[in-house]
């Protein structure tokens, strides 16, 4: 009898992409009302998963807010005229709306320098 065990071949480290990891991540963000996460089932079987799931990128959010924000706002009709669009994290790992601060427009002006 023949098996396909996809997961003898590459751990989940390995078989996500960055951009699906981040997709996880902000999914579990946007359910949770508190943006602070216990508890999440993650893909796959269970025995794929090591005992130190960080080191697979599937791990919460550094972050503890600006989740939910930047959700209602890819879901806009059109872009908001206050300028909270350009707040947006520049990152393939998390998808959060930046508060508005001196610290997050000096990170963003560095970031559009580049």
């Amino acid at each position: 009898m023949f098996h396909s065990v996809f997961h003898a071949y590459a751990g989940p480290d390995k078989f996500f992409t960055t951009g699906e990891k981040g997709i996880w991540k902000n999914c579990v963000m946007w359910n949770e009302e508190d943006d602070d996460p216990e508890w999440a089932t993650l893909p796959g079987p269970a025995d794929w998963w090591p005992e130190d799931i960080d080191s697979t990128g599937f791990c919460f959010s550094g972050e503890k807010s600006g989740h939910f924000e930047a959700y209602k706002m890819i879901h806009e009709k059109q872009v908001p005229n206050d300028g909270s669009y350009e707040r947006i994290f520049p990152s393939s790992t998390d998808l959060l709306l930046m508060p508005k601060s001196l610290i997050s427009d000096m990170a963003l002006t560095s970031f559009l320098r580049l």
